[in-house]
């Protein structure tokens, strides 16, 4: 990672790029910090990648966003306007190793928020957030989630006792929203003051959790991951994943990897696709905005579409997709969900590269082990899922064309800190 950056003015788009090493095999992050200020960070190590600056969106053409100065110094300013201007030397900026360690973990949580199997709106999430911008100066984002999150902690906390690491991040929120819910702050202090912390394990024991069906398939050999029902057959040269990005808010919920997002199998004797998937709680309206498509990348065109339905008490949802031959004659065809059946059919190529995101999604979390996503896991369950979804991303990568990023998924990535909503399951 490097210690400087070196800012170059963009004419054609009036912006101001400091370029690191590019982002690897897990993808990049974004943060907003500030008005005119995009932050990009390596989801596997937390580098920053890149920062884009929009002067003009601060207000004026070589203003010098906020926060910006915060991360590289006080010469900031005066490095942007000459590489806006073109007068005067343009100096190497090196942000500040704290700062920057606290947006990086900001970053990353929100994109973890969005394709985790905890729901975004978990209080941990936001209780998380909370104290993460406060470590990163960022108070309005501070303030902003510690709000949403200290009522709804002081009702989850509230049986007690608390484990450590959640009555950490309880105190950061109950003083981050003393100014705003000074009676919801007060009553989540009182919580936390009742009795000794407990050990987490026998916290997780007594919550409710992620189902362990996830956590069962996942053990299970390849020929299991179809969750094939009665007469069901496995579809040769049918790929698929699940994008949580293209379908609407939280309606269907993530596995802990592509195992387990969508079961996809055909019915014997008749030209039906079956995918498979479980809805999220209180989404039962919402789940026939999503949709199942069996496409063809090679044509970019839809062979087939169907809306999910419920088929079960146990939220389990299934579309059942007719097409107009043999999706076996086809040399490759992918199943994927999104918000609209007409939506444009992307190319293989890309097809592959959001595959070896959604795998290298998986193969992070594994590597953080969060005991709250499934319990009964030992630590080799959750070392073979990673080593899985790492060896999957970087098939996906050279199917993609791109060696270097699949060279980078067969590298060991530093382990990071498992997030407080996916450590607790809640």
């Amino acid at each position: 990672m490097p210690d400087a950056f070196i800012p170059v003015y963009d004419d054609d788009l009036g912006q101001v790029v400091l370029d690191g090493l590019p982002a690897g095999a897990a993808g990049g992050a974004g943060l907003r910090p500030a008005a005119g200020l995009e932050l990009i960070f390596d989801r596997a190590d937390g580098h920053l990648a890149q920062a884009i600056i929009d002067p003009g969106e601060s207000g004026a053409p070589t203003e010098c966003p906020g926060g910006l100065a915060a991360l590289f110094g006080p010469g900031t300013p005066a490095a942007i306007r000459a590489a806006v201007t073109g007068r005067g030397p343009v100096r190497a900026l090196s942000p500040d190793p704290g700062l920057l360690a606290a947006w990086s973990r900001l970053a990353r949580l929100d994109e973890a928020r969005v394709t985790s199997p905890v729901p975004p709106a978990s209080v941990l999430w936001a209780a998380e957030a909370a104290m993460t911008a406060g470590r990163g100066g960022l108070r309005q984002r501070a303030r902003a989630e510690a709000r949403s999150a200290v009522a709804g902690l002081a009702e989850l906390l509230e049986p007690g006792p608390v484990p450590d690491g959640l009555s950490r991040a309880a105190r950061a929120v109950a003083d981050l929203a003393e100014a705003d819910e000074p009676w919801a702050a007060r009553r989540l202090r009182e919580i936390l003051g009742q009795g000794p912390a407990a050990p987490a394990e026998r916290w997780l024991a007594d919550r409710a959790r992620v189902p362990e069906r996830h956590a069962d398939r996942e053990r299970h050999s390849d020929r299991e991951r179809q969750w094939p029902e009665a007469g069901g057959v496995v579809i040769p040269h049918l790929q698929w994943s699940l994008d949580p990005r293209l379908i609407p808010g939280r309606v269907l919920v993530p596995g802990l990897s592509l195992r387990t997002d969508l079961a996809v199998h055909g019915r014997a004797g008749s030209d039906q696709v079956i995918v498979e998937a479980v809805r999220a709680a209180g989404a039962a309206e919402a789940t026939s905005r999503c949709w199942a498509r069996v496409v063809d990348p090679a044509l970019r065109r839809v062979l087939g579409a169907a809306a999910f339905r419920a088929v079960g008490p146990d939220h389990r949802v299934r579309a059942e997709i007719c097409v107009p031959f043999p999706v076996t004659e086809l040399s490759e065809a992918w199943v994927e969900v999104v918000d609209d059946p007409g939506r444009p059919v992307q190319s293989a190529r890309l097809h592959r590269m959001r595959r070896a995101l959604r795998h290298a999604d998986a193969a992070l979390r594994a590597e953080q082990a969060p005991r709250g996503l499934a319990p009964s896991f030992a630590a080799e369950d959750w070392s073979a899922l990673a080593a899985r979804a790492w060896r999957s991303c970087r098939c996906d990568w050279l199917a993609a064309g791109d060696a270097g990023r699949a060279d980078l998924a067969g590298r060991p990535h530093p382990r990071d800190e498992a997030f407080l909503a996916e450590a607790f399951g809640c």
